[in-house]
């Protein structure tokens, strides 16, 4: 989680180590709706960009989701039914174990 959260999200190593799981997977939630979003989103821009190149060369009308097809076009939401939810007492036992490792490196 240090790597994800210094490396990818770009949280100061101080921060990750005052957050407590909760805060952090709030944080990782936020920050990977974003990359998703963003991600999407330069994806449809370049299907549309491709049907509007290849349109004038065909007599067919051309459908930017038919011409490209992405995984999500069809993916319907999926229920987090499968996922257990934690009680807090099972989230704060969890975090510490997590943070059992970081323990040398806080103290020194």
């Amino acid at each position: 989680m240090l790597g994800l959260a210094v490396g990818c999200i770009g949280m100061s190593f101080d921060d990750f180590c005052l957050c407590s799981f909760g805060e952090f997977e709030s944080i990782y939630k936020a920050w990977r709706e974003y990359t998703d979003g963003t991600m999407h989103d330069a994806w449809e821009r370049m299907r549309i960009s491709a049907a509007i190149a290849v349109q004038p060369h065909t007599r067919k009308k051309i459908i930017p989701r038919q011409l490209i097809p992405l995984p999500w076009d069809n993916k319907k939401t999926v229920a987090r039914e499968h996922v257990p939810e934690l009680t807090a007492e099972q989230r704060r036992k969890r975090s510490e174990e997590v943070a059992r490792p970081l323990g040398d490196l806080i103290n020194d």
